[in-house]
C-alpha cells in the first residue's frame, strides 16, 4: 500500500507489505466456500476455516504498516501538506480504477454508462467491494498528522493503552458481550476499529526485541488463529452460519496480525541491496495490486473455471497475485515513462 517514510527501506516491511497483498488476493478467493451454508461441516469448509484466518491478516498489516511507517515520520505532522501528498496518491487512482470497474460492471450487466449510479456508489464505498477500504485509508489519513503529535510525547506503555482504549469499543466490548451476561455500550468504534491496527503497527514497531516478543508471537499466533477458526465452527451449523469472527477488527485478528509483524521483525534476512531494491520495488506496487485484484479474478473465473476447491484456491491466489503484481509493474513503468518524456518536452 501507500507508504512514505524519511528512513531507510527495511526488507521485512517490505515482506510484509507483499504478504498482506497476498493474503487479501487469498481471502477473496477462499470466501464463496467459507459463506457457504451447503458447504458448512465438509473437508473443504474445514480447510477454508483454517486458511481464512491467515488470509485475514492482509487488511491489518496493510494497516500496521502505515502506522509503523507513517506515524514517525516527522513530514506526517505538517497536516496541509501531508493530506496534498498522501490523500492524492491514494484518490486519484482509486477515481481512476472505480471508473474503471463501473464502465465494466455496467457494460456487464447490460446498464447504461452515463447515468446518476456512478456518484450514488461513490458516495457509498465506490463501485465494487474491495474499494471500502480506501475510504477507510482515507479518514484514517485524516486523523494521522493529530495522532502523530500526540503520540510523540507518549511513553511505550500510554501507546499501548492507547491502542486498547481504540479497539475497545468494536473489538473487546464485542468479546464481553457475546462471552458474559454483560452488555456493555460505552463507546462507539473509532474509524471502525481499524485505528486500532495503526496505533498498534507503531507501537510494535518500537517494542525492543527481546525474548519476551519472542514468546509473544506463538501466544498470539496460535491464540488468534483458535479463537477465530474455532468459534466460526461453534457458533455456526448446518442451519446458519455465524462467522462474526470474520469480522475486521475481532479479537482474534488483532493477535494474530500482531504474532506475523513481530514475526516479520525476528526474520533473519540476507543483507543484499540488490534484493531489497527488489523487494521494496515491488512492495510499492501493492496498492495497485489491491485496485486491480477483483478485475483479474473475475477474469479468471471467466476464462480459466476450475470448479476443485483444493485446485483452485492456489492456483488463482498464486496467478492473480503475479499478474498484478506483472500488470502493476508495467503500468509504472509506462508512467515513468510518460512523465521523463512530458519533463523532456517542458526543458
Amino acid at each position: 500500500m501507500p507508504n512514505s517514510t524519511t528512513r531507510k527501506p527495511q526488507m521485512h516491511l517490505d515482506l510484509l507489505r507483499l504478504f498482506a497483498a497476498f493474503c487479501v488476493i487469498a481471502l477473496h478467493v477462499l470466501s464463496p466456500w467459507h459463506s457457504s451454508l451447503p458447504d458448512f461441516g465438509t473437508r473443504t469448509w474445514h480447510a477454508v476455516n483454517i486458511l481464512n484466518e491467515i488470509a485475514r491478516t492482509g487488511v491489518p498489516i496493510f494497516l500496521m504498516l502505515t502506522g509503523c511507517l507513517l506515524l514517525p515520520n516527522p513530514q506526517t505532522k505538517d497536516f496541509l501538506p501531508f493530506y496534498r501528498r498522501r490523500l492524492t496518491r491514494i484518490l486519484i487512482p482509486f477515481l481512476l480504477w472505480n471508473t474503471i470497474y463501473y464502465v465494466i460492471y455496467r457494460i456487464h450487466a447490460g446498464a447504461p454508462i452515463f447515468s446518476r449510479a456512478y456518484l450514488d456508489e461513490l458516495l457509498i464505498q465506490g463501485s465494487a467491494y474491495h474499494f471500502w477500504y480506501v475510504y477507510t485509508l482515507a479518514g484514517i489519513y485524516l486523523l494521522l498528522p493529530f495522532l502523530a503529535r500526540a503520540l510523540e510525547s507518549c511513553s511505550q506503555k500510554q501507546v499501548f493503552w492507547l491502542a486498547i482504549i481504540a479497539a475497545f469499543p468494536g473489538t473487546l466490548r464485542t468479546m464481553i458481550n457475546l462471552t458474559t451476561p454483560l452488555a456493555v455500550f460505552l463507546t462507539e468504534p473509532i474509524m471502525e476499529n481499524y485505528l486500532g491496527y495503526v496505533i498498534l503497527g507503531y507501537w510494535l514497531s518500537r517494542v525492543k526485541l527481546s525474548r519476551r516478543t519472542a514468546w509473544a508471537i506463538p501466544i498470539c499466533g496460535i491464540g488468534g488463529w483458535a479463537l477465530g477458526a474455532c468459534m466460526n465452527f461453534f457458533r455456526s451449523s448446518p442451519e446458519a452460519l455465524d462467522l462474526y469472527f470474520n469480522g475486521g477488527y475481532t479479537l482474534n485478528h488483532y493477535l494474530f496480525a500482531a504474532a506475523i509483524f513481530l514475526a516479520a521483525r525476528h526474520l533473519r534476512l540476507p543483507d543484499s541491496p540488490r534484493l531489497g531494491a527488489c523487494l521494496h520495488r515491488l512492495s510499492g506496487l501493492t496498492y495497485t495490486v489491491y485496485l486491480m485484484h477483483v478485475l483479474v479474478l473475475d477474469a479468471l473465473d471467466r476464462f480459466l473455471p476450475i470448479a476443485i476447491p483444493a485446485l483452485k484456491i492456489p492456483v488463482y491466489s498464486v496467478l492473480c497475485f503475479v499478474l498484478c503484481l506483472v500488470l502493476a509493474w508495467g503500468l509504472d513503468w509506462l508512467k515513468r515513462g510518460l512523465g521523463a518524456l512530458f519533463a523532456r518536452k517542458k526543458v
